[in-house]
């Protein structure tokens, strides 16, 4: 996506995506936390990006590392939680201490550098009337021999799971 601002009053020289209120620049990269445990929200997309400003004070914001996309139909009550979890021998953290490097003229990436190989999101705010909900969950770049995916109760029981090799 992109935005614009106002050269004549506005001096930016980035931007980045989501917004965090604790992010911090340190050495040339900004430095954030992608939290073990959050809430889940329908068709929301919080994977890092960074923008710079091109031609007509326009900022254009780029994707920095990949996506998984979860698409899931008719939720009940009893599912409380949603787990990704990378596993197996090539495994890559899934929350906690990141970077996102800042490079208007390379390619950003980001890189989870310390925490979890899982991701946990909370179901229990979501109107399970809803019929289809879609998750994306953001990825560091690289090789990942297992992806498991599953879905558990309030007590830590799965209800339903799945995986994705190499």
């Amino acid at each position: 996506f992109a935005g614009v601002f106002d050269s004549s009053r506005d001096s930016i020289r980035f931007g980045y995506y989501p917004f965090q209120d604790d992010i911090s620049i340190r050495d040339g990269n900004l430095s954030f936390i992608i939290e073990e445990n959050t809430a889940f929200h329908n068709n929301r997309n919080e994977a890092p990006m960074i923008g710079f400003v091109s031609t007509g004070n326009n900022i254009l914001f780029r994707q920095t590392g990949g996506l998984l996309r979860l698409s899931f139909k008719g939720l009940r009550n009893e599912m409380k939680y949603v787990v990704v979890e990378s596993a197996g021998d090539s495994r890559h953290y899934l929350s906690g201490e990141a970077l996102l490097a800042i490079d208007p003229d390379g390619m950003e990436t980001f890189c989870i550098t310390s925490g979890s190989y899982n991701r946990r999101f909370d179901l229990s705010f979501m109107d399970k009337d809803t019929m289809v909900y879609d998750m994306s969950v953001p990825f560091q770049i690289g090789l990942y021999s297992c992806v498991k995916v599953c879905i558990i109760d309030e007590n830590g029981d799965t209800l339903l799971s799945n995986s994705l090799s190499d």
